[in-house]
């Protein structure tokens, strides 16, 4: 049954017009058309600066400052270790001469969701995020970077990739009872997603685009 539900929610993914999703457990959310002046009303969250690429003096002194404001966090040449309050200690190995290249970048510390943020480069252009539990270890690995709810429940997340490396889409996560960190869904989209703003706790406000084409949509959550 469980695998016949997931078919019957990725065909009516395919099948649903543009500004629907189908959610997981039957929801069906819409897209609606805003205005830019709506967007720009909502709160923007703030972000940690991001590396907008690999200089490596640039990087290793902005490493640096945060690694110094994270104690339980150190670097020690090619290899990022960060001590959890219990659990196991996550070591991440950058591999930057391998055949993948991937490099881990410490981002700093996002202390309204206990969690730090890594900078996981594949390459020298595509990056990902890691989400690490600063109690538990937990490793959360995001589309892109992670845009906070106000209520501290939801992140959302979004691609805009013009490349073609990524699919274009929209990733959900939401925080149990036990502040557990639990991915809800991802769904693609035709336009990228370049901005995302949280309107309140359940509707999301977005910033859409293709090519020099730009639209703005709200998405209402489904109450949970």
């Amino acid at each position: 049954m469980l695998i016949l539900a997931s078919l019957l929610t990725v065909l009516l993914t395919l099948t649903a017009p543009p500004d629907t999703f189908h959610l997981p457990g039957g929801a069906v959310v819409r897209l609606e058309k805003i205005s830019l002046a709506t967007f720009e009303a909502a709160p923007v969250t703030p972000q940690l600066a991001a590396a907008t690429g690999l200089d490596s003096v640039a990087v290793t002194r902005r490493e640096a400052r945060r690694l110094q404001a994270a104690p339980r966090v150190l670097r020690r040449g090619y290899t990022l270790t960060l001590q959890p309050q219990r659990g196991t200690t996550v070591k991440l190995v950058s591999a930057p001469f391998s055949h993948c290249n991937t490099t881990y970048l410490f981002a700093g510390s996002l202390s309204g969701i206990r969690h730090w943020l890594v900078e996981t480069w594949v390459g020298c252009e595509a990056v990902v995020y890691l989400l690490i539990d600063q109690r538990t270890g937990q490793k959360s690995e995001l589309i892109d970077y992670p845009v906070v709810s106000a209520d501290r429940r939801h992140i959302a997340c979004a691609t805009n990739d013009l490349r073609g490396m990524f699919d274009n889409g929209l990733e959900l996560w939401r925080f149990s009872a036990r502040g557990t960190l639990q991915k809800q869904w991802f769904r693609a989209t035709t336009d990228g997603i370049a901005a995302i703003r949280w309107a309140d706790n359940q509707t999301m406000l977005l910033r859409m685009a293709n090519g020099t084409r730009v639209s703005y949509r709200r998405l209402r959550l489904p109450a949970e």
